[in-house]
């Protein structure tokens, strides 16, 4: 499966990070934040601003995903890296890439119906990359009463 030039699917698993622990399961859920390290991704991937927010645009609105804004930064210095941010209806996605190690760092958070594991595993695939591990937080409101606070 291809998502844009230069991007190919691959049939690698990401490892889950056992080492993170899971917050309380006490209070309400609001939401999961998955985030991943994703390794061995070409470097030339890694410097293209436009493919890499054309690649994730299309995986969020895939996914289900409502974008309300998005911007990114492509830098001059070091290996040429990229930060790219999606502001989200239902939160909001980030990337960091690293060229010169084959890394990118993923945060997606995601409320209500949204599925950000989905869309990492989507995105690992497009990079042409399944080599890493994430961590996924069920995020909750702490329990107790939280209508007094000012």
């Amino acid at each position: 499966m291809s998502f844009g030039s230069g991007l190919a699917g691959t049939a690698k698993v990401l490892q889950r990070n056992e080492t993170n622990q899971q917050p309380s399961s006490k209070g309400v859920r609001v939401g999961r934040h998955v985030v991943a390290d994703l390794g061995g991704v070409a470097p030339r991937i890694l410097q293209d601003d436009q493919l890499l927010m054309d690649t994730a645009r299309r995986l969020l609105l895939d996914c289900g995903f409502t974008v309300l804004n998005e911007t990114a930064h492509k830098f001059a210095t070091g290996g040429g890296g990229v930060t790219g941010v999606f502001l989200l209806s239902e939160s909001h996605l980030a990337f960091h890439t690293y060229p010169e190690h084959g890394y990118v760092a993923l945060d997606v958070f995601a409320c209500g119906r949204g599925r950000p594991m989905r869309l990492v595993e989507r995105f690992a695939s497009a990079l042409g990359t399944g080599a890493g591990s994430y961590v996924d937080v069920i995020r909750r409101r702490p329990s107790g009463d939280v209508d007094d606070v000012a």
